[in-house]
């Protein structure tokens, strides 16, 4: 099992990818949440039926 990076924001696993020559997606962590990741800037939030036991996003 592979280890999933850890970031400080979005945008610095945007410039991890960028510097990388990799468009993406990247699975990584950001502030203790999983997102997927791309070089131009989306983001999507990955959210896992064991994560989401009552269906609700934390704010």
């Amino acid at each position: 099992m592979s280890v999933i990076p850890e970031f400080l924001s979005l945008d610095e696993a945007a410039h991890h990818l960028y510097v990388a020559g990799d468009a993406g997606p990247i699975l990584c962590s950001v502030d203790g949440s999983r997102w997927l990741a791309w070089q131009d800037g989306r983001s999507k939030l990955v959210v896992d039926d064991v994560d989401d036991v009552d269906r609700c996003i934390a704010a």
